[in-house]
């Protein structure tokens, strides 16, 4: 799993954009196992609701066969005297909105701004650029066309 996928991928790929490159095909894998866990779910869940559907259809036309209760007699009702609940008469308290001023620490700004961080590259100019690009074994060449600037990658010689 952790091969490069061609040989030209191995031969421009430093060791840390192989490891990048293996750890980018298993998020891949794992992306792919969760769409189609996905997929199979909602099929099945789209299987139970047809399922239930068909049986109830099924059921609302096919009654079952056992014989309703008739009543026989019917008793008496007898009224009994339940006592009424007790109500407290005593009024609820009044509602209020109570506008005030808050205070907050004018230093609140300070302690809570986060410092912003030093940059983590370095600026080079174009004749560095292609130098670095030589030592690493990318031979390159820059070319201006309407008005931006491209970067032509050339084969390195075989010895």
């Amino acid at each position: 799993m952790n091969e490069p996928m061609d040989e030209y991928s191995d031969s421009i790929l430093s060791p840390e954009g192989r490891l990048r490159q293996a750890s980018i095909l298993r998020l891949a894998l794992d992306e792919s196992r969760s769409c189609r866990r996905r997929q199979m779910t909602g099929k099945a869940m789209a299987a139970g609701v047809c399922l239930l559907i068909v049986f109830s259809v099924f059921r609302s036309t096919h009654p079952t066969d056992t014989p309703q209760p008739q009543v026989v007699q019917q008793m008496p009702s007898v009224k009994r005297e339940v006592p009424q609940p007790v109500i407290n008469l005593t009024p609820a308290p009044q509602k209020k909105i109570v506008v005030s001023r808050i205070e907050t620490d004018p230093s609140l700004l300070t302690k809570w701004t986060i410092p912003p961080r030093k940059p983590t590259w370095t600026v080079i100019d174009d004749d560095e650029l292609l130098r670095r690009l030589g030592e690493a074994g990318r031979p390159a060449a820059l070319a201006y066309v309407d008005g931006r600037t491209v970067i032509l990658f050339r084969e390195a010689k075989a010895h």
